[in-house]
């Protein structure tokens, strides 16, 4: 099944906001994860490489996400992304507004 976590780097960055918790694996269970995809086969359900290394493994426990859960979550990151452009946005704004009024100030002296 088709799943948001399947994508490393939307996976990586609900984990880097926090959004989904990590366990990291045991290096016995990163071994096993390993072994198991040198032999090509799937990792169990729940289990993921993490963002820092592909040989070390972590577990996400809500990993049977539903479809409204997914976009709710990529609805999340978005808004992250909204909320950022829009502090730029104030500040160049701000330091505009601090300029003009400097120019107008050394223009009229």
């Amino acid at each position: 099944m088709y799943s948001i976590l399947s994508i490393a780097s939307l996976r990586e960055r609900l984990i880097d906001e926090g959004i989904l918790g990590a366990e990291n694996c045991s290096p016995e269970e990163n071994e096993q994860f390993q072994a198991l995809l040198e032999t090509g086969e799937p990792l169990p359900e729940g289990v993921y490489p993490t963002p820092e290394s592909e040989y070390e493994f972590c577990r996400i426990p809500d990993s049977k996400l539903t479809p409204a859960e997914e976009l709710n979550l990529i609805e999340v990151l978005k808004l992250k992304r909204v909320m950022t452009i829009q502090k730029w946005v104030s500040f160049f704004g701000v330091l505009t507004v601090i300029s003009l009024i400097l120019s107008t100030l050394l223009l009229f002296r």
